[in-house]
């Protein structure tokens, strides 16, 4: 089976592309998904006559035949074949390569996102300089290895002080129950004997923000929604609004300040992205303030609990490329 169609590059357990694709698929734009930790068994794979062609399931694509590219959470792949762990390395490594040939066959502009752009968005540090250069307001922040360095930040701080994560806020062991998840939480008092564990890696400490609501803002091809989620703890909105699973989160779709939606558009050009998800909150003074960019972000929960209406953005735009064949790949 031929035609044009987007490609969905994910995993098999990621519920996002499991959104996706059903919504795309009962908007009536064709859409083919590939799980990377599932489907190798059953592909093949042709070049010939400058023309690689993938094969599995009911599939026949050609590089040709993408109009878009949603490159969502692919996995390392994986085969189910009996072989010894260096056989399967190897056999990995070569469909990865093979793959990546076939996609380099499809232009940036059909990515959402190129891996290679969501890897220039991806750092905490960068996004911060990057964001506020760009005019929005981001909280007071030190990132060190220095125990004096962030004594004298934490002392300098006169609403007090956060820690988290700078890249990974999830510790992955052998036995998934012993699983860690860090969350953002408030430095205090009893917590100034850690900071000589400081030298062996880097800690984030920001600016506590006194916010009254958090935001997560998604953006596609220009078109963006805000949903403003609610959740009190002791009497205030949640340091991190991730805990207890969200279930008492409270949403809401609100409205984007102009300065905002344009000084976010100028990072989403400065990046080169077409998707992001970024996370803001909003003080007891009404004021924007940025945590960070995600280019490869969750959204489908807020379809599902806030009606934001992402879905309908990406079948809009998708279907944009596929409605136009001289933008196609060519």
């Amino acid at each position: 089976m031929t035609f044009m169609a987007t490609l969905l590059l994910t995993n098999s357990e990621d519920a996002t592309s499991d959104y996706l694709e059903n919504y795309l698929l009962k908007s009536g734009l064709s859409c083919i998904r590939y799980n990377t930790d599932k489907d190798l068994s059953q592909t093949s794979f042709t070049y010939t006559d400058h023309t690689p062609v993938m094969q599995w399931k009911d599939h026949n694509l050609k590089a040709t035949d993408v109009t878009a590219l949603v490159f969502r959470r692919p996995k390392p792949f994986t085969q189910e074949i009996k072989a010894d762990e260096y056989q399967l390395r190897h056999i990995a490594e070569e469909w990865a390569e093979t793959w990546e040939g076939f996609l380099a066959h499809i232009e940036l502009k059909f990515w959402v996102n190129h891996p290679s752009r969501n890897f220039s968005a991806s750092h905490k540090i960068e996004q911060l300089s990057r964001a506020e250069r760009l005019g929005l307001r981001v909280p007071r922040s030190c990132v060190t290895t220095n125990p004096d360095e962030a004594l004298r930040f934490i002392r300098g701080q006169t609403n007090g002080v956060i820690v988290k994560p700078l890249a990974s806020g999830y510790i992955e062991r052998d036995d998934s129950l012993n699983d860690t998840v860090i969350y953002t939480r408030e430095f205090k008092e009893a917590d100034y004997h850690f900071l000589d564990k400081i030298r062996y890696c880097p800690v984030l400490f920001q600016e506590k923000i006194a916010k009254v609501l958090d935001v997560r803002l998604t953006v596609l091809d220009g078109e963006s929604v805000a949903v403003g989620m609610k959740a009190f703890e002791n009497g205030v909105q949640r340091l991190d609004i991730r805990r207890h699973g969200m279930f008492d989160v409270e949403y809401s779709v609100i409205d984007i300040p102009i300065d905002v939606s344009q000084r976010v558009s100028s990072m989403m050009v400065g990046y080169g992205l077409r998707f992001a998800a970024l996370d803001f909150a909003i003080d007891n003074n009404g004021e924007w303030i940025f945590f960070e960019i995600n280019p490869n972000g969750q959204w489908a929960w807020l379809d599902i609990d806030a009606g934001a209406g992402i879905g309908d953005i990406f079948v809009s735009n998708l279907s944009r490329l596929s409605d136009r064949p001289d933008l196609r790949v060519r």
